[in-house]
């Protein structure tokens, strides 16, 4: 928030992270005509489960309070950096939530898996075995010889069946996946959701529709992975940086509505619709 054009600026070096891993956290903001002021030491917890793991830096220069610090959290999920808070006299000025997805730590699969108990070399030779094995075939040559003429003709006939199946099966028709798209946000748009209070119900359907539209267009799963996950999903997808940042913002936008309870305004409802039909757009494959 911004108030007689004083701002806390709050940044970080990366947005997701493993349990207990530090992240570099950067503080700043003016000091004239503050009447609070913000201070940390190593062990303070800033809220939302997140700690200060020590303090790299401060120093004043230019008129403003600069902070340089790692923290960390031991709560894995969604989490959220939360606001900052400075007055100048009776202004209250806050910085944004910042979110941070925080994952339990990987197993090592790179370790070769052990076997429980010792492997055994086999006492008999190859000759050994054929030997065994002829013997066999004598025995039961007639009931083998039946066995292979049953597998030949359910063979034969599920083969015939299936290509006669196959011939009479009509050409699957393929909807490409921004008509999919533009279909479920049109639907989406007439359902007015936010405009009847179903704000959250809102951006979780305007998630799903374009999850679904990256994994038919891209081939990049989706399902059950954070906004962070599907942006990293895509760092190898040709994509220009407009649609990519234009992704980044609608999902962030819809992770804080859901996770922070955030209430977007009218126009930032509209506009996040918008940069949807427009992802769409100018990512749909031409080709088809």
């Amino acid at each position: 928030m911004n108030s007689s054009g004083q701002t806390i600026e709050v940044n970080i070096n990366r947005d997701s992270i493993l349990i207990g891993e530090v992240i570099s956290m950067s503080i700043q903001y003016p000091i004239s005509n503050s009447t609070t002021s913000l201070d940390f030491i190593k062990g303070d917890s800033i809220g939302n489960s997140f700690e200060v793991f020590n303090v790299v830096s401060k120093d004043t220069l230019d008129g403003k309070t600069r902070f340089q610090l790692n923290v960390s959290s031991f709560d894995p999920g969604n989490q959220f950096i939360p606001s900052l808070s400075v007055y100048y006299d009776t202004n209250k000025v806050s910085s944004q939530q910042i979110p941070i997805f925080v994952s339990l730590v990987a197993v090592d699969t790179s370790k070769p898996f052990k076997d429980i108990h010792p492997t055994y070399d086999d006492p008999l030779t190859s000759a050994d075995k054929w030997e065994l094995f002829w013997k066999f075939i004598q025995r039961v040559w007639f009931i083998v010889a039946f066995i292979l003429l049953m597998i030949a003709a359910i063979w034969f006939f599920l083969f015939r069946k299936k290509k006669d199946k196959e011939s009479k099966a009509e050409p699957e028709i393929i909807i490409p996946a921004h008509i999919k798209a533009n279909t479920s946000l049109i639907e989406l748009k007439n359902k007015n959701l936010w405009q009847n209070g179903l704000q959250k119900e809102y951006n979780v359907q305007l998630t799903e529709v374009i999850q679904q539209y990256i994994t038919d267009r891209y081939k990049v799963t989706t399902k059950e992975k954070t906004s962070s996950e599907i942006l990293h999903s895509l760092r190898f997808v040709e994509m220009d940086e407009q649609n990519k940042t234009n992704l980044r913002q609608l999902l962030m936008l819809s992770d804080l509505v859901k996770f922070a309870k955030e209430k977007p305004t009218d126009n930032e409802n509209n506009e996040v619709l918008n940069n949807a039909f427009d992802f769409v757009e100018t990512t749909k494959n031409d080709e088809l």
